[in-house]
């Protein structure tokens, strides 16, 4: 069987739906990664408690 070639106007087509579901892919991880960060923020001390007890250490050495 021969494979039937794509005309222009179809691989316009094609490459339009894939930068959309790229678009959508992007949006949908930064709101994952919103999220993550928020609960980040809930679980976890915050980095200036955590560096200003490190600073404490490395000053009495």
């Amino acid at each position: 069987m021969a494979k039937r070639r794509k005309t222009v106007a179809e691989l316009e087509a094609e490459n339009d739906d894939l930068r959309d579901q790229v678009e959508d892919l992007e949006s949908t991880n930064q709101e994952l990664e919103d999220q993550l960060d928020a609960v980040a923020d809930i679980v976890s001390p915050e980095e200036e408690e955590v560096d200003e007890g490190d600073e404490d250490d490395e000053e009495s050495d």
